[in-house]
């Protein structure tokens, strides 16, 4: 007896909706707990970028942790999610939520530590992960100014 398992292209369709709904729900989610701010809107998008990556960078964790046999999928990842949570930070703090751009930097820059750990080991640590973070996240937050440039100019 044979078990076929499902071809990736049958489920990637059907995960990629389940991702964007709950990213809506978690979007809807924030704006509902939150306190009445003008710009809670902007405030509600930087969290569900910023926790979608949260998400993602732990599930690329998890599979490094569980298949030795492959090369460490986080390692491309962690710089694609320092630029995205550099661009949530930025958002954070343009819309005035202070403690969350600090989370979303903090977690950027844990990010760019485990991943010069891994490749260049433990000589120079710092140096190189500021440098990562300094380039990549900052690539991420003038993404975002030019983000909120476009959204003045569309609305005025």
């Amino acid at each position: 007896m044979t078990v076929s398992t499902p071809e990736i292209s049958d489920i990637a369709p059907r995960e990629a909706a389940k991702s964007l709904l709950g990213m809506v729900a978690i979007l809807l989610f924030t704006m509902w707990i939150w306190d009445d701010r003008p710009y809670l809107p902007l405030a509600g998008f930087s969290f569900s970028i910023f926790f979608m990556t949260l998400v993602a960078s732990t599930l690329c964790f998890i599979e490094a942790r569980t298949s030795a046999d492959k090369e460490n999928p986080a390692l491309d990842f962690c710089l694609f999610a320092v630029v995205l949570l550099g661009f949530s930070g930025t958002l954070f703090l343009a819309s005035g939520y202070w403690p969350w751009a600090a989370v979303a930097f903090l977690k950027a820059a844990a990010l760019a530590l485990h991943r010069r750990r891994v490749v260049s080991g433990m000589f120079g640590l710092l140096p190189a992960a500021g440098l990562d973070l300094g380039l990549v996240g900052g690539l991420g937050a003038a993404v975002a100014g030019a983000f909120l440039a476009g959204i003045n100019l569309v609305a005025a």
